[in-house]
């Protein structure tokens, strides 16, 4: 046995110095794959500052910097004059912290500025128009009808008289016509942005750009006799022109998701990275910072609801844990059926995924909504237009009770979704006896359901975290890898999201499949399936993947990850990883003549301690008892 263990390890060595070799200078965090980064902007910088913004526009002021404008959060962009494009940006980040004055010691990160690769998540670019719009074409919108099966419980909602209104809604996408006939009356002029221009016209060029106007007649168009009527007909609604050919850079996809904040309830997002089944398209801390500033601070401090297209990847065997933006714990993931309830055929599974909706498929029904040039489209389709319904719906539910929080809306999905679908969904059970499935998540929205169930409800607890420390792997093999980290002492007794970040490598990227064994689940939950059209090499850096599949599950206990080759004959290495789990500690569906206990808001529990297979896992956490914060005592690690 002692002969074997050697002889792994010289195997672990000598490949993982291979793919050091291989890897050095190529994209930090993202090395030997496909990256989702166009380019580089020489002069234009972000920044992050642990201060007022009036401190750090002293600070960047002071060092040469032109400074632009606050982003989200506590960052900021600037640019600088020249700057060599090949002078290291951690070199400039300690010579600014370091700069005479002490004026930027408060400086936590610097950036170059970088163009993002996005598309829109419409499955058919081409579409048919109709111009003349003079009857509404309720008979294609199938999919709001009460008489479809099973129903989204939209038109119930609507006899209920519930119909968005009071809710504004942000459709981040390539532009919005302003003017449309069926939309000019619910958009409001004050919200709307172009990113590019730095104006408030969102208008698209109407010979390339007509996604963002399909999107938002999904969601508000009025109720008239023109077109199509929209889920949310009497919510308002703004534009962010953020997707064009030219790209967005990171700032700008972090300020178009946070504008007008304390305004906006709900961000319709149906855009992403290329689903070609290659890419890996992490968010970057600034983009991440703009979710977090957006659900913290948004609707006065209830959260902004982001609702996210899952993506179109099914047909290249992509997997939306590999979005950054669908599998963040701050957005909903929502994917697309057919009019059988069954998945889209372009449809991708994770276990990231929230919700369903109907977004129409190839030689199936689709979507009807506005277009451009004051049109309208029958042949709309994607989780482009699954997104957007999703937001309609989120509007009606909002309008019914607006003290709802962004987790609020989480959990009323988690309770409410319809998951008596069509039979080729992988719905089981979980630990906690939820439904759940990597193809709908929960499963299909249904409006009038979630307006019952928020009549009644009570603001979830404050939401707690606990992380291990790094678990080292550092092992390789030809079939799976398994190892086990030991969460102890933890106070999530209702689990939400799991994150697990992972550095992983094989000399097939595509067949990596990654497993996930909870303390009290089921079975394997597939964090990560494999993609044929992957045929890269490398290392994946500690890139992160999500889970709501272990929703109102425990915390303390063995949690086992095994990482395994889906085609066999390769080599698979794993170097690290670790967990984070976010939940409470009291049960959020009770009310509060049930909780009769004070256990405070736990705001930033953190597990310390590693294991490798068998280990231990020692435990630190912060628990706030009214206005007190007391440290817990940790266990010794054996």
């Amino acid at each position: 046995m002692k002969l074997i263990w050697i002889s792994n390890n010289i195997l672990f060595m000598l490949l993982s110095f291979r793919y050091v070799l291989a890897d050095r200078d190529r994209d930090e965090g993202l090395e030997g794959f496909s990256t989702v980064r166009k380019g580089i902007l020489e002069k234009t910088f972000t920044v992050q500052f642990n201060g007022t913004e009036e401190l750090a526009k002293q600070c960047l002021e002071s060092q040469g910097f032109k400074f632009e404008k606050k982003i989200a959060g506590n960052i900021y962009r600037v640019t600088k004059e020249g700057i060599s494009p090949v002078k290291s940006i951690d070199d400039m980040a300690q010579q600014l912290m370091n700069s005479p004055g002490k004026l930027c010691t408060s400086v936590l990160n610097l950036w170059r500025e970088t163009i993002e690769d996005r598309a829109t998540r419409s499955a058919i670019p081409e579409r048919s128009k109709r111009q003349t719009l003079d009857d509404a074409q309720w008979n294609e919108q199938w999919y709001l009808n009460d008489a479809h099966s099973p129903s989204m419980g939209v038109a119930t909602a609507w006899t209920k008289g519930y119909s968005g209104a009071g809710i504004k809604i942000m459709v981040v996408d390539d532009g919005l016509e302003t003017t449309h006939t069926d939309l000019s009356n619910n958009y409001l002029s004050h919200l709307g942005y172009d990113v590019f221009t730095d104006t408030t016209n969102p208008t698209p060029d109407p010979s390339t750009d007509s996604h963002g106007t399909s999107c938002a007649g999904i969601i508000a168009a009025e109720d008239n006799t023109e077109c199509v009527i929209g889920i949310a007909y009497g919510s308002k609604i703004g534009g962010v022109r953020l997707i064009a050919s030219t790209g967005a850079t990171t700032s700008q996809e972090a300020e178009a998701l946070v504008y007008k904040k304390d305004e906006i309830d709900i961000y319709s997002n149906s855009w992403g990275a290329p689903d070609d089944g290659q890419t890996i398209a992490p968010i970057s801390t600034i983009q991440e910072q703009a979710l977090i500033d957006g659900t913290t601070n948004g609707r006065n401090g209830l959260g902004a609801i982001y609702s996210w297209a899952a993506g179109n990847g099914g047909y290249e065997d992509d997997d939306c844990n590999y979005d950054g933006y669908a599998n963040s714990p701050y957005t909903i993931a929502v994917t697309s059926l057919q009019t059988s309830s069954a998945p889209a055929d372009y449809s991708e599974p994770c276990s990231a995924l929230m919700c369903a909706t109907y977004g129409g498929d190839y030689n199936d029904d689709f979507i009807a909504t506005t277009d451009v040039s004051n049109g309208c489209t029958t042949t709309f389709v994607g989780t482009s237009a699954a997104c957007p319904v999703a937001s309609g719906i989120f509007a009606l539910v909002l309008e019914s009770k607006p003290s709802l929080t962004w987790r609020d809306i989480q959990h009323i999905i988690v309770e409410t979704a319809n998951n008596d679908l069509h039979s080729s969904h992988d719905f089981y059970l979980n630990g906690a006896q939820k439904k759940v499935s990597t193809t709908a998540g929960f499963g299909l929205l249904d409006a009038d359901a979630m307006i019952t169930k928020a009549a009644s409800w009570t603001t979830v607890p404050e939401r707690l975290s606990c992380e291990s420390q790094q678990g080292i792997v550092n092992s390789a093999a030809a079939v799976e890898i398994l190892n086990t980290i030991t969460i102890s002492e933890c106070a999530i007794n209702y689990l939400e999201h799991v994150e697990i970040t992972a550095q992983i490598s094989t000399n097939i990227t595509g067949h990596m499949e990654l497993y996930l064994m909870s303390p009290n689940g089921a079975g394997w939950t597939r964090i990560l399936k494999h993609r044929n059209e992957d045929t890269s090499s490398g290392t994946l850096v500690n890139h992160r993947f999500m889970s709501v599949h272990q929703w109102r599950e425990g915390a303390n206990g063995d949690w086992t990850i095994k990482l395994s080759d889906s085609n066999g004959g390769h080599v698979l290495i794993f170097y690290d990883w670790k967990i984070k789990l976010y939940g409470t500690s009291t049960d959020p569906l009770a009310t509060k003549e049930d909780d009769n206990v004070n256990v405070g808001a736990i705001v930033g529990g953190v597990v310390g301690g590693v294991a490798v297979v068998g280990g231990v896992v020692a435990v630190v956490g912060y628990v706030v008892m009214g206005n007190k914060a007391t440290a817990s005592v940790a266990p010794t690690t054996s």
